[in-house]
């Protein structure tokens, strides 16, 4: 119900963009609602900024993997910190783009088991 009342206010007060149907969608999926419009643009604008990293990151045609948002998308460093029982880093959210490159693994284009010893003759 509050994600309703959350979605009707935003519609109301401004345009609703695309960003912000992408969001709203996010809310849905998550469970999640917030009591005030400024709250909502508040995560709203966390989510989108997020949101263009990975993009940018799943736009990589390198990566083998696609990445995408979980219920920590429109948290602030502040409060993930909270979960690790730390302090947050005095860094920017390109952190995860570089992250996310340095652990791109390159596999060869084909493999052969056989030669490997990984396949065996069938046993009748």
């Amino acid at each position: 119900m509050k994600t309703f009342v959350a979605l009707a206010l935003a519609g109301v007060a401004s345009a609703i963009t695309q960003n912000d149907i992408k969001y709203m969608d996010y809310l849905a999926t998550q469970g999640k609602g917030y009591a005030t419009i400024s709250e909502f643009n508040f995560r709203a604008a966390l989510f989108a900024k997020r949101d263009s990293i990975l993009a940018k990151i799943n736009e990589n045609p390198e990566h083998t993997f696609t990445v995408g948002h979980n219920f920590l998308s429109d948290w602030t460093e502040e409060e993930k910190s909270k979960l690790h029982q730390t302090y947050p880093e005095e860094s920017d959210d390109e952190d995860l783009l570089n992250m996310a490159t340095a652990y791109t693994i390159k596999y060869p284009s084909s493999i052969d088991w056989k030669a490997k010893g990984a396949v065996t003759a069938i046993k009748y």
